[in-house]
């Protein structure tokens, strides 16, 4: 989600003719009606140009109005749909994510007790600091036993929590405690410009 991937998923969606087998499913989704610009599946489907809802699973923020209870339904979703790796987890063949400025992923962010989840695998966050403040997420659990995590960053605002992330405090930030042999970071040279020479 994010504005970050939607260039990328429009170059796919060029690039990609045949999506039979392909399914989306959101990291993360914020408490607002289906439809409302600001949802991330609402993105998805645009920057894809496809209106077909089973091929990006919606997250029911709005059935009920609890996050709890729209977070239950989909980790439910996930766990029937979604193949078991050797960890007894459902493992995503890709994990796309973007990182805030903040340092957060999905809507994992600094601070908040979501980060520190290690049972369910996707929850509601409250207290966001970023509008609206109730979402749902998945959890670094779910999101740290995919194939293959890659984060994008564009813009000067991403170069200070990219370099937290590839240096000795990676784990200062929600993103830092994805396993970092899986983790793949892309950075625009603005993002990219002060990590450690080292690192470069």
């Amino acid at each position: 989600g994010g504005t970050t991937p939607r260039r990328a998923y429009e170059i796919l969606a060029a690039a990609v003719s045949d999506w039979s087998g392909v399914c989306f499913w959101l990291g993360d989704e914020r408490m607002l009606p289906v439809g409302d610009a600001d949802r991330n599946d609402t993105m998805l489907q645009a920057a894809l140009t496809r209106p077909d809802t089973d091929c990006v699973p919606r997250i029911e923020t709005v059935a009920t109005g609890n996050p709890d209870d729209a977070a239950r339904r989909y980790e439910a979703r996930i766990r029937e749909r979604v193949p078991h790796g050797p960890e007894g987890l459902p493992r995503f063949d890709l994990v796309l994510l973007g990182l805030g400025e903040d340092g957060h992923t999905a809507s994992l962010f600094p601070g908040n007790p979501a980060i520190e989840e290690r049972t369910r695998l996707v929850v509601p966050v409250s207290g966001a600091p970023k509008p609206p403040p109730d979402r749902v997420s998945m959890t670094i659990p779910l999101l740290s036993v995919a194939r293959a995590i890659v984060i994008l960053a564009t813009g000067s605002g991403k170069a200070p929590p990219v370099a937290v992330l590839t240096g000795p405090a990676r784990e200062t930030l929600p993103s830092g405690r994805l396993p970092e042999d899986r983790l793949e970071l892309i950075c625009d040279p603005e993002a990219a410009s002060q990590i450690a020479r080292s690192k470069r």
